[in-house]
């Protein structure tokens, strides 16, 4: 499977098999949540740490691409877990025939519903922050365009 060049980026800081790449504002940037990954730098300019495995160095414009599939697999946690809370509670006071006296049955299941969301947010979460400290390279350098 071919992967493509996610952005350009300028190698910084070279230290073993790891890169520091600073990007320019990419389009994808503007709406990213993943602050984590990315810390912005004064000029509007993003930092990413990249595995170095074609050896570049520093002052060369890189391309970057991502590493195995990662924030694919990420994001399908991080959106995933909380569908499925959310229609499991949903759907298992619907089996059993939950109801309060006096409330609307929609109502309840709603309620039951932002409840399944809520620990599938909390459980996301805390699985999130467990890939963040066992994945360190999000991206890797895979293309090296020229000197600066």
């Amino acid at each position: 499977m071919m992967t493509a060049t996610i952005g350009k980026g300028i190698v910084r800081f070279v230290q073993g098999e790891t890169a520091l790449v600073e990007v320019g504002n990419l389009d994808a940037c503007s709406d990213c949540g993943a602050k984590m990954i990315c810390g912005q730098g004064t000029r509007k300019q993003g930092m990413l740490r990249a595995r170095n495995v074609i050896h570049a160095t520093v002052g060369q414009v890189v391309g970057l691409t991502e590493s195995n599939g990662i924030l694919l697999k990420l994001s399908l946690i991080q959106y995933g877990i909380p569908l499925v809370g959310f229609l499991l509670g949903v759907f298992i006071p619907s089996i059993f025939n939950l109801s309060v006296p006096f409330i609307a049955s929609e109502f309840v299941l709603f309620c039951f519903g932002t409840l399944g969301l809520c620990i599938g947010g909390a459980i996301s979460w805390k699985w999130m922050v467990q890939a963040s400290k066992i994945y360190t390279d999000f991206f890797e350098i895979s293309t090296i365009y020229s000197e600066v």
